[in-house]
């Protein structure tokens, strides 16, 4: 399903315009910071530590 999506595209938010784009190598620190900030993943302990980031081909 997402991988129809025709990316990348410009949303209008309520914040002004947001360009959704598929995500990069680049953006792994970003998102894990992202995701370890998150409420349920930080209730769980999570950190984003430098160990929770193997480098592994794509899936």
């Amino acid at each position: 399903m997402l991988e129809n999506l025709s990316l990348p595209v410009v949303l209008d938010s309520r914040l002004g315009l947001v360009t959704l784009r598929r995500a990069s190598a680049e953006d792994l620190n970003s998102l894990m910071m992202l995701l370890s900030d998150d409420p349920v993943s930080a209730a769980r302990g999570d950190v984003a530590a430098e160990t929770d980031r193997p480098v592994s081909g794509p899936r």
